[in-house]
């Protein structure tokens, strides 16, 4: 042995060296083998197919809904196709029980897991593909929470044998489950099964406490989620789902290489490249491609894709004859989908509750539907996640939680899903050259529809309001001329002769029948006159506001007006409850959504509906504090029920940023007041619920989303319900309206009990308050302490609902006594001055208290710019208003002799053509019309037209030029009260916060008139901050000449240079300055919108007068622009910009030479700065072009101190400019950019 022992061993390295090359060999002809398949079939896919982008915009017959699972294409499926397809048009699923039949090719919409292999069995030149992508880790982390919550379902059963046998049965009875559904019949038994195991485990332990509180690694209770990534079941099915669906090659493909092909990918990661491509190819040619995440743009982008062609093809198949609509449909058994796409996450009855008919259906309606059903869908998913996912308690999956999976676990999950990293990105590039592509559609019919306009009109500059005037003008000459000519047409007898009468009495004269032609012509005449006025008035008065994106688009539920108000939400900082300041002074800034500052309101009804969830406004704010993180709940008035619901949202920066999270709380009835406590270690919300006459209380389940009915603590209608410990003792204010005699918001009741759960008894001196709604006794917001004394919000309710906020400060309570005296209190609100056009300029009626871990305190606070009723009574003064003017319509009718009153005798044919009147007719007189005295006015009516014919013609025709102007009048006025608004102007906020700007002008002593009506005007537009006068010359005013809502501050300069526009200013305190000539007036939401897009670009120049400068170096003005279609240079004499990158700039040394040729020529500092602007931007855009909207005015005109009165000799000068700065800072005129390249049309 000892001898052999040395050759031993070199056989064993033989064989060993031998096996590793024989391994390596076989390894190598596998991967060859592999390359060679997927090569093969990478080709084979793509040699039959057409070119992608060929006919792909075209709605075929066949619409094929590509689901790739967990991506919310069941959102899609319920809340746009089936509202757009009826059932009949269906196509039977190809689910296991299911399978599409090829033969049935008549049908119209196809939605299934099934990957793109389903293609080679359906008609390819007859169908159209759509699909919806997601980001890979969402998407993958989706498909784990949703295989728990369906396996978990199941636990209901003592065992996996009787779960087992139960879902037999149901499949038996032919009812759909997610068990006949890819991939769910592969992941939901392996994962019930695990499920049921990991309870017996516990059961044998004597059960478990758990105290990991990421649901995604708690062993004990289900399969963690990083073990679950590399089971070979989630390697097979899950990852690189997307790109293996869309390509053809999952395990439930129609196509038998794909299996081999698949695992070669996935085996072998360098292989997948081909595949990649394929799906991108498919991707390519399909009618949709929409994302997840972006899901606003996505549906919106579906409704005008593929919802308009499915309309517009129901218009067509209208107009053919039934019976071929009949032959293009198959039926659909009544066992498809309904009941399995019940299970498989939505819910047929919430989508249902919102009915449309395709047939009478819009794009706007499609999404007015679609907002309503996503709402209903989501809660209804809720119910059923918190019903399946209790059986796993604690485990729970919420968007907060997913924050504590490790960065480890992701990266994971990025990795196994590469192809699906590559194939997301892909399709965010299709996603927004679609996107691009459908909002330049939309900006070229609103380009068409301005082009058709000014064709009418001329071009709309100085000239626009006098073409206007002229032309109403001339029509009203007409319309006169036309009165007169047929006043003097008046009827000379009433009947041929009474012969003829006597032969024929039931014909009418041809005298009689003229003057029915002249009352028609009369009023017809009247109505296009008032109407042309009116139109002419809306028109320039109340301008379109294309592309607003602060508020939600016109197919949108949300943001709608409400007769009961625009309520937002806004915060305060301070050291204490009594020194509370609006956020926008203590200067708070945001770069990601250009915020410098803050500003108030921070939570909008357009910040609910742009997440998804439809809001008319936000109100009753109250707090919730959980470490770090801040919870809000407050009232959300759903423009869909019109009832309030209660919302959430969150933040982690102490209340500046706000992220909605959805309704935590939906009733058939209203909710509002979200009084939210912590009770044992329980989060509680007693919201008022006074519509049901009771007051309930409701526990977190899923905090903060997940609500659950605990009791009814009082079958009492109370309203705005708050709760106080006190020394023991647990104090219920609250007040109850329905009582006989209760003075509505003027009452007051107390009840106490020893736990917030009861039972509570009434207060010995209840009611403590029943009088004037003044005194503050309905609460105002959670009773709060300070100092160690407790204190009670209460609202002032006496001019209007919610007048201003109250506060009391509590002397003595106890179960036999209550005391509390009113305490000073002005929330600070820097902007209420502004009125109607501050968020809160007229009501304030909420407050929320609470100190932060910090030592501060912070404030939440609702607010109003309207009064309560307001919308009602704008309608109604409207309505009156035209009902006057059809009044005076009337009335004029009677002074030209052109109507008549008739005698209601005369309705009887035979009063005026049988000669003689009846005793019949005589009973009706006397009873029904007050005979006499009806004849005898209806008769003195009918003689008034003589006083024209009187001593003083002019006077008469001097009335009925006063009686038609009123009616002009009062024809604008309605229209103003109806289609006008409040005439509050709201800001554009940008990605969710408001801002504001510092207004800087320069003026001198002799236009001072201009500077108060400047001041008085723009100080009280809603984003400006505070005003700056640069003093050029003279003695300053006194501040006490200028009324201003905003502080203003004078800056005396010590010479006279026009380059004092740009000096650096350190007590500047906002980066927005907008630069502002001081005979400039144009309206306050013209200068908002200009914000807004200087907000989107802080690094450019955005102003309202384009120029454009070409390679002559002449100075033209906006015409010349406008020839050119383009411009290069806006004037600063209206500009926003970067106060220390431009002041900055302009001060610099290399601007030198520049301001001393500024002050040499005494003009062109805005052009010295528009020469700047593009030497620091290179070959990027330097300039943003806003279209003014409504009437610019330039008071300098009606002062005659205008800077550059001689128009030739100023562009003289600028020329001359223009040459000079070239020299220095190179040239404009390779530089041009295109008037309306931006989406929201702001720049035509």
């Amino acid at each position: 042995m000892q001898m052999n022992h040395p050759i031993s061993k070199l056989a064993l390295v033989w064989l060993t060296l031998l096996g590793s090359v024989l391994v390596s060999s076989f390894a190598e002809l596998e991967f060859g083998h592999c390359e060679r398949v997927v090569k093969r079939w990478a080709d084979t896919s793509t040699s039959g197919e057409e070119d992608p982008n060929k006919d792909k915009r075209s709605l075929k017959d066949l619409l094929f809904f590509l689901h790739v699972p967990r991506t919310g294409g069941g959102t899609y499926f319920h809340c746009f196709l089936r509202k757009l397809y009826d059932h009949a048009e269906e196509c039977p699923r190809s689910y296991d029980k299911l399978h599409f039949d090829p033969r049935k090719q008549k049908c119209k919409l196809l939605a299934t897991h099934d990957d793109y292999s389903l293609m080679s069995k359906l008609p390819r030149e007859r169908t159209s593909v759509m699909t919806i992508v997601r980001d890979p880790v969402a998407r993958v982390l989706s498909t784990y929470e949703f295989s728990v919550e369906v396996a978990a379902s199941f636990l209901v059963h003592p065992n996996l044998t009787s779960a087992t046998r139960m879902s037999g049965r149901i499949r038996n009875n032919n009812v759909i489950s997610p068990l006949d559904i890819w991939p769910w019949k592969y992941l939901v038994p392996w994962m019930r099964e695990d499920l049921f195991a990991r309870r017996d485990a516990r059961k044998l332990k004597g059960g478990v406490i758990i105290e990991d509180d990421n649901p995604y690694d708690m062993e004990e209770m289900l399969m963690p989620l990083h073990k679950y990534l590399d089971t070979p079941t989630a390697h097979d099915i899950i990852h690189n789902g997307a790109t293996f669906q869309i390509a053809g090659l999952t395990n439930n493909s129609h196509l038998a290489e794909a299996h081999e092909v698949r695992h070669c990918v996935q085996k072998y990661k360098n292989l997948g490249e081909p595949v990649l491509q394929v799906a991108k190819r498919r991707l390519d040619s399909m009618l949709y491609v929409g994302l997840t995440e972006e899901h606003r743009e996505s549906a919106s982008l579906f409704a005008n894709v593929v919802g308009s062609r499915v309309l517009s093809q129901v218009v067509t198949s209208n107009i053919t004859s039934k019976t071929t609509k009949s032959e293009a449909s198959v039926t659909i058994p009544e066992s498809g989908s309904d009941k399995s796409e019940i299970q498989n996450g939505t819910s047929e009855v919430a989508s249902g509750k919102i009915e449309a008919k395709s047939g009478n259906m819009t794009v706007k309606t499609l999404m007015e539907v679609y907002e309503g059903c996503i709402t209903h869908l989501r809660k209804s998913q809720g119910t059923r996640r918190v019903n399946s996912l209790r059986r796993i308690s604690p485990a729970n999956f919420t968007r907060t939680t997913r924050a504590r999976i490790l960065s480890e676990v992701i990266e994971q999950i990025k990795s196994l899903n590469n192809l699906d990293v590559e194939l997301f990105k892909y399709a965010k590039e299709i996603f927004v050259k679609e996107h691009e592509l459908m909002s330049k559609k939309m900006v070229s019919t609103t380009k068409r529809s301005i082009v058709d306009l000014q064709n009418v009109f001329g071009e709309m500059d100085d000239e626009k309001l006098w073409k206007l005037v002229s032309v109403t003008l001339m029509l009203l000459l007409l319309f006169l001329l036309f009165l007169f000519v047929n006043a003097r047409r008046r009827i000379t007898s009433k009947v041929k002769n009474e012969k003829d009468q006597k032969q024929s009495p039931y014909v009418i004269s041809d005298t009689h029948s003229g003057s029915s032609v002249r009352r028609f012509m009369f009023f017809a005449s009247c109505f296009i006159l008032y109407a042309l006025v009116a139109a002419t008035y809306a028109w320039l008065a109340f301008p379109p506001h294309v592309g607003r994106t602060d508020h939600v688009s016109s197919s949108s539920l949300g943001c709608r007006e409400d007769n009961e108000g625009s309520w937002s939400i806004g915060v305060y900082y301070g050291d204490s409850p009594f020194t509370l300041k609006p956020i926008e002074t203590v200067n708070v800034w945001r770069n990601e959504s250009a915020a410098w500052p803050v500003a108030n309101p921070v939570l909008t009804c357009a910040s609910l509906t742009n997440s998804g969830f439809p809001s008319n406004f936000v109100a009753d704010p109250f707090l919730y504090v959980q470490g770090n993180t801040l919870y809000l709940f407050f009232e959300n008035k759903n423009p869909i029920t019109m009832q309030g619901d209660i919302g959430v949202a969150e933040s982690t920066d102490k209340g500046a940023t706000w992220k909605p999270l959805g309704i935590a709380l939906d009733e058939a009835w209203h909710l509002s007041f979200p009084f939210v406590f912590n009770y044992n270690g329980q989060i509680y919300m007693m919201p008022e619920s006074s519509q049901i006459g009771e007051l309930r209380l409701y526990r977190a389940v899923n905090f903060p989303l997940i609500w659950k009915l605990e009791k009814v603590i009082l079958e009492k209608p109370l309203v705005d319900s708050t709760i106080i410990h006190h020394q023991g003792n647990y104090y219920l204010f609250g007040s109850d309206h329905s009582s006989f005699g209760t003075k509505k918001n003027g009452q007051l009741e107390i009840w106490y009990s020893s736990t917030p759960l009861g039972p509570w008894k009434p207060h010995k001196r209840n009611p403590i308050y029943n009088g004037k709604r003044n005194v503050g006794a309905r609460n105002g917001g959670r009773p709060f302490s300070h100092d160690g004394s407790l204190y009670r919000v209460g609202q002032d309710c006496g001019e209007n609902y919610g007048k201003r906020i109250i506060i009391f400060k509590i002397e003595a309570l106890s179960m036999d006594e209550y005391r509390e005296v009113q305490v000073p209190f002005d929330l600070e609100a820097s902007s209420r001055p502004k009125g109607e056009n501050s968020w809160n300029g007229l009501r304030q009626h909420h407050l929320v208290v609470r100190r932060l871990s910090s030592g501060g305190y912070i404030g939440l606070a609702d607010g109003d710019r309207v009064a309560s009723g307001d919308l009602f009574r704008r309608v109604l003064l409207g309505y009156a208003s035209l009902a006057g003017a059809i009044t005076l319509v009337v009335l004029l009718g009677f002074l030209l002799g052109i109507v008549n009153c008739v005698v209601p005798s005369t309705w009887c044919m035979n009063y005026y053509y049988a000669g003689k009147r009846t005793d019949t007719v005589l009973d009706l007189e006397s009873g029904g019309f007050l005979s006499d005295k009806l004849r005898r006015l209806c008769s003195r009516l009918n003689r008034v037209p003589s006083f024209l014919r009187g001593r003083s013609p002019k006077l008469g025709r001097l009335g009925l030029g006063l009686i038609l102007l009123v009616g002009v009048l009062l024809s604008c006025l309605g229209i103003g009260y109806i289609y006008g608004g409040s005439g509050a102007v709201a800001p554009y906020t940008f990605k969710g916060h408001a801002s504001k700007f510092t207004l800087v002008t320069m003026t001198y002593d002799a236009r001072l008139w201009n500077l108060k009506m400047y001041v008085s005007h723009y100080s009280r537009c809603a984003s400006v901050k505070e005003i700056v006068v640069i003093w050029n010359k003279g003695p300053p005013p006194d501040l006490t000449e200028l009324d201003s809502a905003v502080p203003v501050r004078i800056r005396v300069e010590k010479r006279n240079s026009l380059n004092n526009r740009f000096n650096i200013d350190p007590l500047i305190k906002t980066r927005a300055v907008l630069e502002l000539d001081d005979d400039i007036m144009m309206s306050c939401d013209l200068i908002e919108k200009g914000f807004r897009v200087w907000r989107e670009h802080p690094e450019r120049l955005v102003g309202f007068y384009p120029r454009y400068v070409d390679g002559t170096m002449t100075y033209g003005g906006e015409k010349f622009a406008r020839s050119r279609e383009g411009y290069n240079m806006i004037l600063t004499g209206a500009a926003f910009m970067d106060v220390g990158f431009a002041f900055g700039m302009y001060q610099s040394d290399k601007a030198k030479l520049g301001r001393e040729f500024v002050d040499e020529q005494f003009n062109c500092e805005d052009v010295l700065l528009n020469f700047l602007y593009a030497n620091a931007s290179g070959s990027a855009k330097a300039v943003e072009y806003v279209r003014p909207s409504g009437l610019v005015f330039d008071t300098s005109k009606f002062s005659g101190v205008a800077i550059s009165g001689n128009t030739n000799q100023h562009y003289r000068k600028r020329s001359e400019c223009l040459r000079r700065f070239s020299e220095l800072y190179g040239s404009l005129s390779d530089r041009r950019w295109e008037f309306g390249g931006r989406k929201d049309g702001w720049d035509l």
